[in-house]
């Protein structure tokens, strides 16, 4: 009995060191496409979709295969309904000599792998779509929020932002936690009218999307959206706060914020867990490489822990499970999950984020200096400024981020780090503090 229970012991002590070990993996890298959004019908069929690219798996994620569809277009959303139908919307700009737009909606009956075209509309870009049912949907994008009830043959325009008192804009997103009810984010601009240049607006409907009301107006644009029932639900804006509503978006607290970041996609398994992602778009820089972050929240989204770092932007997430999940991002990113946030693999594509700030003369005149350097264990980081270090990046002079350290006090143990220079990146609060370049001898 008693071997019996060492070996228990044993097998328990080592599924624990893998779960430690757990860390994302590659499964898909394509420098010629971008994926927009990643979903999974069930435990094993799932598909993601961006711009002239849908890939489907049926293996749980472990392979990915591309599937022919036409027109080429840009898919921004897309939803899984019953009896194997899928729809999809995106749009196109032209590039001949009469420039316009034309958006699609496509729809396939067998999972994803073959497509039609349902409906065109022309000088429209569509964002988002939602399906109640096979027969009564929602689109919504530039000018407003259009339902069918044909199954996307005719559609009649239920919201318009010009009624709404704007010159232009469009709705974001929609999103329908109960067949009733339903939230839709968008932005307008008028440019004549002083008193209403500008705006951020959330919508509500109660009738299944027949009427939109506007119950209130937000200071930051608003990206992404997501209600995990009718009264509890989030934003993510551009500046990177994730806003949460537990009264059916009547007001908004404010729940955590990744600065400089866009949120671009949330996705809840239960009540408690959900995850967010998102990526910084906005180039201030050409030094600064690109970066992405995934949070995750255990208490319903009132506290979020983040990984913030360098690397391939992210526009998708969705976990199936607390041990199985997936983002999607740039240059056919799709990676894969055992429910680790805040590790990169280490076949990870660092040779498509772009690190130019890699040399000598970025890091003299710096606000921060390292000693002992070289160093052979330890080093201490001298902060020549007023401002509190919020983390670190240590990365390689390939280019690889090798170490991510937040809330540091000195000295900093880099024992792990192998013989070699290295470069520092020092944060505060609003973006780079520092950095510097080190050498690591043993």
């Amino acid at each position: 009995m008693k071997i019996n229970n060492l070996i228990i012991l044993v097998f328990l002590l080592l599924q624990t060191a893998f779960c430690l070990n757990a860390q994302w993996s590659i499964k898909h890298i394509d420098n010629s496409i971008n994926l927009n959004i990643i979903k999974f019908k069930n435990d094993t069929l799932g598909l993601s979709m961006g711009i002239n690219s849908i890939l489907k798996s049926e293996d749980t994620g472990e392979t990915w295969n591309s599937v022919y569809f036409e027109p080429q277009i840009n898919i921004e959303d897309f939803q899984f309904l019953s009896d194997d139908i899928v729809y999809a919307v995106g749009w196109y700009h032209s590039k001949g000599v009469e420039k316009f737009t034309e958006s699609k909606l496509i729809k396939s009956t067998d999972n994803g792998d073959t497509w039609e075209t349902v409906k065109s509309f022309d000088d429209k870009q569509l964002f988002s779509l939602w399906f109640l049912n096979n027969d009564t949907g929602m689109l919504a994008g530039y000018d407003g929020i259009y339902r069918t009830v044909d199954s996307g043959i005719n559609w009649d325009t239920v919201w318009s932002i010009t009624d709404f008192g704007y010159e232009f804009g469009d709705l974001k997103q929609i999103y329908f936690p109960t067949d009733e009810i339903g939230y839709g984010i968008g932005y307008g601009c008028c440019l004549k009218n002083t008193d209403k240049s500008t705006g951020n607006f959330l919508l509500k409907t109660t009738d299944s999307g027949l009427n939109w009301d506007t119950i209130i107006s937000l200071d930051d644009y608003l990206v992404s959206l997501y209600f995990k029932d009718q009264d509890t639900g989030f934003i993510g804006t551009q500046t990177g706060k994730t806003l949460k509503t537990s009264d059916g978006g009547y007001t908004w607290t404010e729940t955590n914020v990744v600065n400089g970041q866009e949120v671009y996609s949330f996705h809840f398994i239960s009540d408690m867990i959900a995850y967010a992602a998102g990526a910084h778009y906005s180039v201030l820089d050409e030094k600064e490489p690109l970066r992405f972050f995934i949070s995750k929240t255990i208490d319903g989204g009132n506290n979020w822990v983040t990984y913030d770092t360098i690397g391939i932007p992210i526009n998708s997430i969705f976990f199936i499970n607390d041990t199985t999940g997936f983002v999607s991002g740039l240059f056919g990113l799709i990676m894969k999950s055992n429910g680790v946030i805040n590790v990169l693999p280490d076949d990870y594509p660092w040779y498509l984020v772009g690190v130019p700030y890699i040399n000598e003369s970025d890091y003299s005149n710096s606000l921060i200096e390292v000693y002992p350097n070289p160093t052979n264990r330890v080093f201490n980081i001298l902060n020549y400024s007023d401002e509190k270090i919020e983390r670190i990046e240590i990365i390689n002079i390939q280019g690889q981020v090798k170490q991510v350290l937040y809330n540091i006090s000195n000295p900093i143990d880099v024992n792990m780090l192998k013989n070699g220079i290295y470069f520092i990146i020092v944060y505060h609060k609003s973006g780079i503090l520092g950095r510097s370049k080190f050498a690591v001898k043993k």
